[in-house]
């Protein structure tokens, strides 16, 4: 069969989402994975934003801030050398995109518009959870003195049981969520869990609280929120 030519002036395909995280309060997305969005070799992404860093830097529009587009950044590669990158926000992939022609500038310009609009509505979820999960927390921590929890298990009732959260909601401890997604050790777990994860531990957050007030304990509350049968 004769392949179709239209197929041949298609461009190859774009991996989705393009991954867009916070760093210091901004939107931002790699340089290294825009780089594979835009088909590009990282060190020629990197040449191009340079020049473009400095175009801003020599502006005497006081206006026009080249961080405001491309942060500085490094990454660590597989030999353990510091190489450097950059932080792009919304409007550096912007940029990128302008000097993009045809449709692979047209399929860029689609994705790093949808990460970028994706990632506010869940950072804007995550704020709504959190605001309603502090008088979870507080029902939780006046459940577990009320139980005696606190007392019995010597200061380690509210992390015991959070971990129990934790685990139930996404199968790994506050510790593991920590490790696993680069989170620094005093960091918050709750913090680092998406919307939908949040939204998860909070239901099992509340449901401990209800159980520990019905006068239940861990193995029986573990047993009965992970749907086992408490062992007698």
């Amino acid at each position: 069969m004769k392949p179709n030519p239209e197929w041949a002036e298609l461009p190859a395909p774009i991996p989705a989402p393009l991954p867009v995280f916070e760093h210091k309060g901004k939107l931002v997305a790699d340089s290294r994975d825009v780089a594979t969005f835009v088909e590009k070799d990282h060190a020629h992404l990197l040449r191009d934003v340079r020049r473009y860093v400095k175009a801003i830097d020599k502006s005497l529009n006081p206006k026009l801030v080249s961080v405001d587009y491309f942060i500085p950044a490094t990454y660590i590669d597989p030999t353990g050398r510091e190489l450097p990158s950059f932080y792009l926000t919304e409007m550096g992939c912007e940029m990128v995109a302008n000097k993009m022609t045809g449709d692979k500038g047209i399929l860029f310009t689609a994705q790093y518009v949808q990460a970028f609009h994706t990632m506010r509505d869940e950072l804007a979820r995550r704020r709504e959870l959190r605001a309603i999960g502090k008088p979870i927390r507080r029902s939780l921590t006046d459940a577990l003195r009320d139980s005696g929890e606190v007392e019995r298990m010597k200061g380690h009732a509210y992390g015991t049981y959070t971990n129990l959260a934790f685990k139930l909601a996404t199968g790994k401890t506050a510790r593991q969520l920590r490790r696993e997604r680069g989170a620094a050790k005093d960091a918050r777990a709750v913090d680092i869990l998406s919307a939908a994860e949040l939204e998860i531990y909070q239901r099992k957050e509340a449901a401990i609280a209800v159980l520990l007030d019905a006068g239940l304990y861990y193995d029986t509350i573990k047993a009965a929120l992970s749907g086992e049968e408490a062992h007698r």
